[in-house]
């Protein structure tokens, strides 16, 4: 690893949950919460966001795992809406059984207790670039406290 990015990494911003998980993100993006009825969303976004050419975003979205769903199972389900001729992988972070898309930008995770399902995509629409580096950062920090 290189000075050059040892010195970028240190200037990361945390976003701690308190559902007991918590990321790293680049200091030009800002978190922004949307509380939802079912769904709550962590969105990240450049903060100089100048939505004429598109919006870029890393959106985390978090909800409850009712029926008790390993990530395999609620992304092959009929309510994550994915493609399934698109494929995916199985992976672990943090310890904990993950999947996640066919070119890496879709991740579903639930947290140790199965409480709850996170879900990390990344979208950008119109000339935005893809937050493609800022994903790999958010996912490979993904942590969870253990309780």
């Amino acid at each position: 690893m290189s000075n050059e990015y040892a010195n970028y990494a240190q200037s990361f911003k945390t976003y701690e949950s308190d559902l007991g998980f918590s990321f790293k993100y680049p200091p030009y993006l800002k978190a922004t919460i949307d509380t939802g009825p079912t769904t709550s969303k962590i969105i990240l976004a450049p903060v100089d966001a100048n939505t004429d050419g598109g919006l870029s975003a890393i959106i985390i979205s978090v909800a409850k795992n009712n029926v008790g769903l390993t990530p395999e199972e609620w992304l092959l389900g009929p309510n994550s809406g994915f493609d399934h001729s698109d494929g995916y992988f199985k992976t672990t972070i943090d310890g904990e059984n993950a999947v996640y898309t066919n070119g890496g930008m879709w991740t579903v995770i639930n947290t140790p207790d199965d409480k709850y399902r996170l879900s990390v995509t990344n979208l950008a629409q119109g000339n935005a670039d893809i937050l493609f580096t800022e994903m790999g950062i958010v996912i490979e920090s993904l942590a969870f406290s253990k309780q």
